[in-house]
């Protein structure tokens, strides 16, 4: 860090000296100085900052700042400027091949020009940019996302100066980001573990089954923030799943449901013996709908002890890709210490 400030500095005192006041490079320290303390604090808050920075400093309204969504497995514009969040979401949703080219490239891009590939020039050539810097963002050897700051307001291209203030504060702000994202995961690690602990904490306060499974389902509600979820057990003399515990769905229907073995998500995931992720399920044929049911997304994983399938862990969202990978690797813990628990409780009640 101290590295980045000392070149920021002699770059600034000397190259540019002339074309930008010297207020102005102290004001951009300053606002440095606020995002990194900010990146710890509210990552949200300090990617606009960074965006609204950019802006400033390059005296354009045109920026965007990508950065990779662990639900959709794509890469998505967080913030924009002078670029329309919504048709740009929708271009990288539809546009697998620039995605895959993002996933890839480690180079930046600097200006439009032919020796661009086909993708970059019909991204750039869709939202009218004529004059483009688009810089990775990298963590832990991974690109995360990507800046891309583009036509300055008096219409001249970036010139040397321009490029050399980009590299010299883009690693601070690189740093910034890496920092809040990381921080961000940390806390998401430890809250996390708290939940896990709150379900060993189950069994002493209560020993009865059906209230140790209400605990749970309410736990699963609460943790992923959704409407509906299930402990399903094995009926093995019916090669069948009945719905023990659920909430936010009808009673009527947790009375009568056999989920046979193979059949919809559920049953797929105790056939197969694996967990099963779904962020669009009308598209998914494995999904099978009851009454009154809006869900977009699906989780299902099985309750195993010794390999052995007991029963699944099923949750609904009406929200569209609404899990990550970070919610399964959750949703696998959590089952894992459900089966644990069950299984103790039900050779307790024999």
């Amino acid at each position: 860090m101290k590295n980045f400030f000392k070149d920021f500095l002699k770059f600034k005192m000397g190259d540019i000296n002339e074309k930008i006041r010297l207020r102005e490079l102290f004001s951009i320290l300053q606002d440095i100085n606020v995002l990194l303390t900010k990146s710890f604090e509210d990552l949200n808050d300090t990617l606009w900052a960074i965006t609204a920075s950019l802006s400033n400093v390059f005296k354009t309204t045109k920026i965007a700042l990508l950065l990779y969504d662990e639900k959709e497995e794509i890469f998505l514009p967080n913030f924009s400027f002078g670029i329309e969040k919504t048709e740009l979401k929708e271009y990288f949703r539809k546009n697998t091949l620039i995605q895959k080219n993002l996933f890839l490239s480690s180079q930046h891009i600097i200006n439009v020009n032919s020796k661009l590939q086909k993708e970059y020039k019909e991204l750039f050539a869709s939202f009218n940019l004529n004059n483009v810097i688009f810089e990775p963002i990298t963590l832990k050897n991974k690109i995360i996302g990507w800046f891309l700051v583009a036509d300055k307001n008096d219409k001249t291209p970036f010139s040397s100066n321009d490029i050399d203030l980009f590299n010299s504060i883009i690693p601070i702000y690189k740093v910034i980001i890496q920092n809040g994202i990381l921080h961000r995961e940390e806390q998401t690690k430890t809250k996390n573990l708290e939940h896990l602990r709150n379900i060993d904490r189950m069994l002493l306060i209560h020993k009865d089954l059906r209230q140790i499974t209400d605990d749970i389902v309410e736990s699963l509600v609460t943790i992923f923030s959704i409407e509906a979820a299930a402990i399903l057990l094995l009926n093995k003399k019916k090669d069948a799943l009945d719905i023990y515990c659920a909430k936010g769905i009808s009673d009527k229907f947790v009375k009568k449901a056999k989920i046979k073995i193979g059949q919809g998500v559920t049953g797929i995931c105790a056939q197969e013996n694996k967990t099963i992720r779904i962020n669009n399920v009308p598209s998914d044929e494995r999904y099978i709908s009851y009454p009154g049911s809006k869900t977009l997304s699906e989780m299902a994983t099985p309750l195993t002890i010794n390999e052995v399938v007991i029963g699944v862990l099923n949750i609904e969202s009406i929200e569209k890709n609404k899990f990550s990978k970070n919610d399964e690797e959750l949703f696998i813990d959590f089952a894992l210490n459900t089966a644990v628990i069950l299984k103790w409780v039900i050779e307790n009640e024999k």
